[in-house]
């Protein structure tokens, strides 16, 4: 992977923020619709994560790759900006994956 340069002293509030941003506007949850059901059902095992998580897009995968990397770096650093995976994960969760629009709505869209 490729490392994500950013400016001495970002504060990791900002960071998310952008991230949500991208995260939110793209057309598509970054988990794609089709995982949706496999990733938000009960009865997915713990271990079915790596055989769903392999049916990812190359770029939606790259992506997931980069944010988990970033946010490996602003919990490596949560004594310093209070902002550790705990937050990280409420925070950038509901941005990952949403279900697909009724098809009403999306015409009204």
């Amino acid at each position: 992977h490729a490392a994500v340069l950013l400016p001495p002293g970002t504060a990791p509030q900002v960071i998310s923020s952008l991230i949500k941003y991208w995260l939110c506007t793209l057309s598509e949850p970054l988990m794609t619709y089709k995982l949706v059901p496999a990733l938000t059902s009960a009865t997915t095992p713990v271990t079915a994560l790596k055989s769903i998580l392999a049916e990812l897009p190359a770029p939606n995968c790259n992506a997931l790759h980069l944010l988990l990397d970033t946010c490996n770096r602003i919990h490596s650093n949560a004594a310093i900006n209070d902002t550790d995976i705990n937050v990280l994960a409420a925070s950038l969760a509901p941005c990952l994956l949403w279900r697909s629009p009724a098809p009403a709505v999306r015409k009204l869209q």
